[in-house]
């Protein structure tokens, strides 16, 4: 199991990107992302995807968003987004703004599979 955080107490007053998490394991299964929100942003938060071929998380530009994981959020929440398929090779949360502003801090755990 691998545990980390995305966002740690970031405003959100303009759009956002987490820090990159590699899937590095050919054995993971899941990966959770629970996200804390306080005061009162309105925006989509969503996971992007990427094959992009390199060992360097700079590197990595071509960019999808995951299917149907994206979430309005129209101020205080708790929430949580959950993977189970992990057939890519890197993950992010991208948060859109709409209005408002706030902060979120945001826990991930990546599950190998047998744990």
């Amino acid at each position: 199991m691998l545990n980390g955080i995305s966002f740690n107490n970031v405003e959100l007053d303009q759009d956002r990107l987490s820090k990159v998490v590699r899937i590095r394991y050919s054995d993971c299964e899941r990966l959770s992302f629970q996200n804390l929100i306080s005061g009162s942003p309105e925006g989509i938060m969503l996971v992007q995807i990427s094959n992009d071929p390199t060992e360097d998380d700079n590197l990595v530009t071509n960019w999808i968003d995951y299917p149907d994981s994206s979430v309005n959020i129209l101020g205080v929440t708790q929430l949580m987004i959950n993977i189970k398929d992990l057939s890519f090779r890197w993950v992010r949360l991208a948060y859109i703004r709409t209005a408002g502003t706030g902060f979120v801090t945001t826990n991930f755990v990546l599950v190998k599979r047998y744990e």
